[in-house]
């Protein structure tokens, strides 16, 4: 059973190329929002940029939110495949955690060392490159 999710994953998901990280920067994030909107937001004085303590524990949070929801879909749904895209390995330890699923990961080919490469093969798990996704269009 496959099931269907809409996740943004960057600022090209909405129309906006070559701007990085929209989401590292609560100013350059507002200011590109009401751009998007034909409007211009200007009273920088209301946006309070998070600061590395609250990002950090942002990502903690949503590696928990991830592995939890996986979890939860694998054994009470039954959903037994999983395409993961991410830049970085955190997510390695889903994989001992839920040893008979399947798992499909797309990571950037410069940001993957030749361990982690390794890893996933020792664990039988198919990689592809998000460069190579982007060449086929």
């Amino acid at each position: 059973m496959i099931r269907q999710q809409s996740i943004p994953i960057a600022a090209d998901s909405w129309g906006r190329s070559g701007q990085g990280n929209i989401l590292f920067n609560d100013k350059k994030f507002m200011s590109l929002l009401y751009e998007e909107h034909e409007d211009c937001f200007q009273d920088m004085s209301k946006v309070t940029d998070a600061g590395k303590i609250a990002k950090d524990g942002i990502y903690a949070f949503l590696d928990i939110r991830l592995s939890v929801g996986m979890c939860k879909e694998f054994y009470q749904n039954k959903i037994d495949s999983f395409i993961l895209a991410s830049s970085d390995f955190d997510y390695r330890g889903l994989f001992p955690t839920l040893e008979e699923a399947r798992f499909l990961v797309l990571v950037e080919e410069e940001k993957v060392s030749g361990p982690i490469r390794h890893t996933l093969e020792d664990a039988g798990i198919t990689c592809c490159y998000m460069e190579e996704t982007n060449r086929s269009r």
